[in-house]
């Protein structure tokens, strides 16, 4: 019988490349990257149609100014009767009253010229109120603090003024009272009261309507 063996040779040469197989399924989302760098700036784009006005882009013509040309017996709210303006119609010059035609902030000014050698007293009131007060003496404590009352000579004076900021409301009155001393009066202007709106409270301009105070038979 015969036994046969079987004799393993030297591995052959690489065989030639097979065919590409197929792709395989997408592996997991990696970890994002780092940011890049801002890119260069667009176009200005077209400009856009004009808005419409806001609330307060126009202020009321609002203003008065008027000279005192008549004697005054006697203390009381001086009548500025001569008017050199008086837009809207607001002051008063039969009583030297202004109404507020609405809400806002007004400036008002007063010069007032007494006759010489004689001191002038006055108060600027707000709605019977007074909020502000001139003495062309110049200020002189009450009482007897300082010297005695035989001693306290008031110093002759001529010339008081007035420049003031007031919040009104609509229907508040402003008007100058005379407390003391004699007003010169002319028909060149020598005692003078003004005021003018400076601007509206932002809500009364949202939505307001003037009206104009009745002014006495």
């Amino acid at each position: 019988m015969m036994m046969m063996m079987m004799i393993t040779g030297l591995p052959g040469p690489p065989g030639p490349q097979g065919e590409r197989g197929y792709p395989g399924l997408p592996g997991p989302q990696g970890p994002p990257g780092r940011e890049g760098p801002p890119g260069k700036p667009g176009l200005q784009g077209p400009t856009g149609p004009q808005g419409i006005p806001g609330a307060d882009a126009t202020i009321p013509s609002i203003s008065f100014s008027a000279a005192l040309t008549k004697a005054m017996a006697s203390s009381g709210t001086i009548v500025f009767d001569k008017i050199f303006v008086n837009e809207g119609g607001f002051y008063n010059s039969k009583t030297g009253i202004f109404t507020a035609p609405r809400d806002g902030h007004y400036f008002f000014s007063a010069i007032l010229t007494g006759h010489k050698n004689e001191k002038i007293e006055a108060v600027l009131s707000k709605s019977n109120y007074g909020v502000a007060r001139v003495d062309s003496a110049g200020y002189q404590p009450e009482g007897l603090e300082n010297k005695p009352m035989a001693e306290a000579k008031p110093t002759p004076g001529s010339l008081a003024v007035f420049n003031i900021v007031l919040p009104l409301n609509m229907g508040d009155t402003v008007c100058v009272d005379l407390v003391m001393g004699k007003l010169a009066h002319s028909v060149e202007p020598l005692t003078i009261f003004s005021g003018f709106l400076l601007f509206e409270n932002k809500q009364e301009a949202l939505n307001s309507s003037v009206v104009k105070p009745q002014l006495p038979a």
